[in-house]
Parts: C-alpha cells; sequence; structure tokens
C-alpha cells in the first residue's frame, strides 16, 4: 500500500515519568517498584499478564520478567470502508517468549473511555532480568524523557495507522523497550486489516474482509466473522508458532496451508461443504468452501509458518 504523507491526528511521545508497573510489581510515588500487584495493566497488555514474571514473590533471580507502564487510550475517527494498518516495533522485547500479545484487535470489551470510530490502547512494556528493576525504572523514565518511544495514530492516505517505534538517541537507549497495542473497532467497521510486529502474538477480530498479519515470533489468531462477496482475501505468516484462522462454514474460499517440517496443516469442525483439494494431512494442505470448490470463490487465504502447525477451523 502507497503510504502518503501523515496528517496527524495525535501523536504521543510518552511523557509521563513515575508509570511504571511490573507483572508482580508495583511503583510506587518515586518510581520505585515494590511488590504489590499490577493485574489492570498486565490484562491491558493482552493474555496472561505476562507469564515472564515467574516467581515474583520477592526472590529476585534471572528470569525474564516484564514491567508494565500505564495504558493511554486515544481514539480516531473512522470511516466506512477505511482500512486498518497496525505497525509494532521496538527493541529486544520478543513479547512470544513471555506469552504475551503484541497485537489485539476486538477482542473484549472496549474500556470505559472509548466512544466512536476506532478506540486504540497502548500499553508500555519493557523486558529485563527480574532483577533489574532499577533499569528497567530507567528505560521507562529516558522513554519519557528522551522522547525515544513513540505511539502513533492518525488518518493516512485512505485509512487509520496506528504504530509503535523507536526513536532512539544517545542519551534515551531504548534496547528493550516497546508497547502492546489494543485495538476496539466500531460495530460497522467493515476494512481489510493489517497488522505487523517485529514479535509477538497478533490476535485479529471483527474481520469482515481480508487481513494480512505477520511476526517473527508468537501465535497468529484471526477469525473472519463473515465474508465479503469476492472480497476476502489474506495472508497469515509467523516465523515461530502457530497459524489459526476461524472461517464461517457458509463461506466460499480457499486456504492454503504450510507448516514447516514437522509441522501439520488440519481442517477442523464440521465440514459441511468444504473439502480437502491437495493433501489431507501433513506440512501443506489445501482447502475449499462451498461454491470455492467448483471455481466461484469469494477469495483467497494463504497461511505460512517456519517453526509450528497450521489450523483451519469451520464456526457456525
Amino acid at each position: 500500500m502507497k503510504i502518503g504523507r501523515i496528517q496527524p491526528l495525535f501523536t504521543l511521545v510518552l511523557a509521563i515519568t513515575p508509570w511504571l508497573y511490573a507483572c508482580s510489581d508495583s511503583t510506587d510515588a518515586g518510581g520505585n517498584t515494590g511488590t504489590a500487584g499490577a493485574a489492570g495493566a498486565a490484562g491491558a497488555a493482552g493474555a496472561a499478564g505476562a507469564a515472564g514474571a515467574a516467581g515474583g514473590g520477592g526472590s529476585e533471580d534471572s528470569t525474564e520478567q516484564q514491567f508494565i507502564g500505564t495504558p493511554t487510550l486515544k481514539q480516531v475517527p473512522w470511516a466506512p470502508g477505511q482500512k486498518l494498518q497496525i505497525d509494532v516495533k521496538g527493541g529486544n522485547v520478543r513479547f512470544g517468549e513471555v506469552a504475551s500479545r503484541s497485537i489485539v484487535v476486538n477482542e473484549g470489551a472496549a474500556p470505559a473511555g472509548c466512544g466512536a470510530g476506532l478506540c486504540v490502547q497502548f500499553t508500555p512494556i519493557v523486558l529485563l532480568k527480574s532483577q533489574e528493576k532499577e533499569a528497567a525504572n530507567q528505560q521507562m523514565k529516558a522513554a519519557s524523557e528522551g522522547g525515544n518511544l513513540v505511539l502513533e495514530a492518525s488518518q493516512q492516505g485512505q485509512g487509520v495507522v496506528v504504530s509503535v517505534s523507536l526513536s532512539a538517541t544517545p542519551s534515551a537507549p531504548a534496547a528493550s523497550l516497546s508497547a502492546v497495542v489494543n485495538v476496539w473497532l466500531p460495530a460497522e467497521f467493515d476494512g481489510d486489516i493489517a497488522a505487523t510486529s517485529e514479535s509477538g502474538a497478533i490476535v485479529l477480530r471483527g474481520v469482515r474482509r481480508g487481513a494480512k498479519a505477520r511476526t517473527g515470533l508468537g501465535t497468529i489468531d484471526v477469525k473472519l466473522e463473515q465474508i465479503a462477496a469476492g472480497a476476502s482475501s489474506g495472508e497469515l505468516q509467523t516465523e515461530n508458532g502457530d497459524v489459526l484462522l476461524s472461517v464461517p462454514a457458509s463461506g466460499s474460499i480457499s486456504v492454503q496451508g504450510q507448516a514447516g517440517i514437522g509441522g501439520n496443516v488440519r481442517l477442523e469442525g464440521p465440514l459441511g461443504g468444504w473439502q480437502t483439494v491437495d493433501g489431507s494431512t501433513g506440512e501443506v494442505a489445501t482447502f475449499c468452501g462451498n461454491s470455492a470448490c467448483e471455481g466461484q470463490s469469494d477469495g483467497n487465504w494463504l497461511l505460512m509458518t517456519d517453526l509450528g502447525d497450521v489450523q483451519v477451523t469451520l464456526t457456525p
């Protein structure tokens, strides 16, 4: 997609110093971590509150741990037919290794404060050793004062662009700093969705047309709510993780799955008008639904993983 000049509705450069939390830690007024819980921030950061915080009962070890900042909500106007593009970059965060999500779209109820249009929530995170709480505080402080964690949500070209990026300066290193992105869509959303993360699981709900998703590490989980006539195509790819696609059983599309060596491509659910075109099980398989099996397809989907499984699940 050709990217035009951004006309930002908002550009957020984090400017709050004492907002560091941790998966088994809280922050006092001076910005120092303690030992209380931070369930609210952990929930905003995605699934399971970051499992990397194992053994957080006060004992310090070398376990990597997510330290979580205060979530920020922003509204972005949206018009029918506009696309949504999400791009998350960061330092050495490696979301997937701590069972966390990098990008989550339309999962669960929107938080209080979300109104019309697209609602975007940014949750800053830093991944360090569990004993490096002071270093985590310093990275969050550097992001605040140095402006090197840049969070954007704006109208751009023919759609809405949401992004997390680093603008590192010599005085503000951010070796393991990024942010989790949660987006809630308006009920009438009918655009394509594209989501890219350097690392971390991607969860997309509310998909009614096409979707593209790519991550270096983590599961990709996409649910088609409906299939637009002649306009439902997508490509989902992860280098390390599973690829999951839920499809209405009444849909007329074709799906090709490619798993890595030792992986498995499978079709689950009541088959109805679905059939396997090429390969029943194994590392490569192609499935078609209903009239797509007769050459009248509403779209084509390609699901790929270098290390993991591919699963297509048919839903009522």
